[in-house]
């Protein structure tokens, strides 16, 4: 709980530009753990967003491992979840 609260503080923040992004992801596994599973999606996928990824095939390996890694928070999330339906109605 005091990890969700410290990244929250940080991405309240006027001065959030340097940790912002990796603050949304943290937060999404400290929402994770806390089982608020679509608040961990909405988390992950803003720090997705944010980052601006480009087309994946031209990602430097870094950048795809990071990518791999966002979106791999995302699956883990939806399979808590534990309902098929609810990628779909997540989404709209």
């Amino acid at each position: 709980m005091q990890a969700f609260k410290f990244y929250s503080k940080i991405i309240n923040s006027n001065n959030r530009d340097e940790y912002y992004e990796k603050s949304l992801f943290k937060r999404g596994w400290s929402r994770l753990k806390l089982q608020q599973y679509n608040n961990a999606i909405d988390d992950f996928m803003a720090a997705t967003t944010h980052h601006g990824f480009g087309e994946i095939r031209k990602l430097e390996r870094a950048e795809s491992e990071q990518f791999k890694e966002y979106f791999r928070a995302i699956g883990i999330s939806f399979s808590y979840i534990g309902d098929v339906n609810i990628l779909s109605d997540h989404f709209k």
